[in-house]
């Protein structure tokens, strides 16, 4: 029985010291204000082992001990910081670490149609080349009769089809005019 006894006390006092040790970080992040940032990433180099700033700008991290690591600082708007420890068993560290604005430039988004021309007997017509194009009345009445193939002169009735509205095209018999 007492051989059972010893070894039960053995087996508990190696499986307490096999067990990881931590340490903590904890801390106050800034701005160059001085006014608090929330919702900071604090993670560890290396790891997946990260928390999140609240939103008094306040964390608290349990870290590794006895081996050298990294702390990495990030959120949107701000350049990214790090921060190296080295804590032993039980330690407790309280920094506060200032992240500061970062600007970034965007490059322009320019969006270009692939298509050269949409669709079969579409006829683009740019508006302020109305007044250029030739016309036997003039304006845009007569650019519409030449394009709809009317010889009428007299007529200035348009047949215009279609459910959709455009304030950009006008619809004449199966043309779209923009």
């Amino acid at each position: 029985m007492r051989i059972a006894i010893l070894c039960a006390l053995v087996l508990m006092a190696l499986s307490g010291y096999s067990q990881k040790k931590f340490a903590w970080v904890s801390g106050k992040i800034i701005d160059e204000n001085e006014s608090p940032v929330r919702g900071v990433s604090i993670v560890e180099l290396g790891n997946r082992n990260g928390v999140v700033a609240s939103d008094s700008g306040t964390f608290h991290l349990r870290v590794p001990v006895e081996s050298a690591f990294a702390l990495v600082f990030s959120a949107s708007g701000y350049q990214e910081t790090q921060k190296d420890f080295f804590l032993n068993k039980g330690e407790q560290e309280y920094i506060v670490v200032k992240l500061y604005p970062q600007s970034k430039v965007l490059a322009p988004v320019v969006i270009r149609s692939g298509k050269e021309n949409p669709a079969p007997g579409l006829i683009q017509i740019n508006p302020k080349d109305v007044e250029a194009l030739p016309g036997a009345t003039g304006g845009v009445e007569g650019l519409i009769k030449t394009l709809v193939g009317s010889n009428n002169e007299l007529t200035s009735q348009y047949s215009v089809r279609g459910g959709n509205y455009d304030e950009n095209l006008i619809y004449i018999n199966g043309f779209e005019i923009y």
